[in-house]
């Protein structure tokens, strides 16, 4: 057996984890929108190629799909498409052949793509809320940063569900940057 990770639900050193909270004022989708076009036009991150976005229901990652896609025109017309249980075996393999040559650059998906899938150059990963429990965001988290790469991870959040986040703080051994 080969450990990767220093301890059960630890995260790698080389992934940046942050959490921002989701503006009262917008919806998820707009709030994503909008991170998206900030972060990717910042001159640290103009080299941003893939971006992961998890969602915890099916009907949020088609609505933040369409989202993307409606005003893709906010960050140099990246592309998006998504994933998840509902959709037939053979539109995901052809979503995720999309995503992964480059055709597509932003995959929203439920947990179908946070384990096994090897996707080795991956930039930034988003999960709409915190997961309900620990190994999930390790595993979501852990879809950026491979291979020797940085990557980043941002959560978002309601202020009343902080503390979610100080759990998978202290149990994967991270700390989150606002």
């Amino acid at each position: 057996m080969v450990d990767l990770v220093q301890g059960k639900d630890a995260t790698p050193s080389r992934i940046k984890h942050l959490k921002t909270t989701i503006d009262r004022n917008k919806t998820i989708e707009d709030s994503i929108v909008d991170f998206i076009a900030r972060f990717t036009t910042s001159t640290t991150n103009a080299e941003i190629r893939k971006i992961i976005i998890f969602c915890q229901m099916k009907s949020e990652v088609a609505k933040i799909n369409n989202c993307l896609n409606a005003n893709s025109h906010k960050f140099n017309n990246k592309k998006s498409s998504m994933i998840h249980g509902d959709i037939p075996q053979r539109q995901r393999d052809y979503a995720m052949n999309q995503f992964k040559t480059g055709r597509i650059a932003i995959m929203v998906s439920t947990d179908v793509c946070a384990r096994g899938i090897d996707l080795p150059d991956l930039d930034l990963v988003i999960q709409t809320e915190p997961p309900k429990d620990v190994d999930s965001y390790v595993h979501r988290s852990g879809r950026t940063g491979r291979n020797g790469r940085e990557g980043t991870s941002v959560c978002f959040y309601q202020y009343n569900k902080r503390y979610v986040l100080s759990k998978i703080e202290h149990a994967a051994q991270m700390k989150f940057e606002e």
